[in-house]
């Protein structure tokens, strides 16, 4: 596996963002490849980071980021979605 050259972020929306429960739910849009340079092959996924960013109000150096969840998403092929 080699990375691709002009990496690309997408900001999910966020659906449920009560903060009282500690639980938010967020949305996986269908086009989320459309910008991979590399598409997944019958036998030969493609592969993605996601990861989970929180950020508070501060500005500059005194905005502290948290990152709780990162990880790899395999993209498999699907003869369904060919045009």
């Amino acid at each position: 596996m080699t990375p691709q050259a002009g990496k690309s972020a997408t900001v999910l929306p966020i659906i449920d963002d009560t903060v009282s429960d500690n639980i938010f739910e967020v949305v996986i849009p269908d086009d989320i490849t459309d910008t991979f340079t590399t598409m997944p092959l019958p036998e030969k996924p493609a592969y993605g980071w996601v990861d989970v960013e929180i950020a508070d109000t501060g500005t500059g150096d005194r905005q502290l980021i948290w990152k709780p969840f990162r990880g790899l998403v395999e993209i498999l092929y699907s003869p369904t979605e060919q045009a």
